[in-house]
């Protein structure tokens, strides 16, 4: 079974979309990580995906 969080949020006026940082540490992400953001279609919806960088 896959776990969803979802917390509404609306973008800026730039269009960004700012976490909460409660979601981000839930997500394991430290503020200033590097990330993929991906765009997916699920179930006939957009999505996005973020995702850490692999360290290389």
């Amino acid at each position: 079974m896959t776990e969803v969080i979802t917390v509404p949020r609306k973008l800026d006026g730039k269009g960004r979309l700012i976490l909460p940082g409660n979601f981000r540490e839930a997500a394991d992400f430290a503020p200033d990580q590097e990330v993929n953001v991906s765009l997916a279609y699920i179930e006939g919806e957009k999505v996005f995906i973020i995702a850490k960088r692999k360290e290389e």
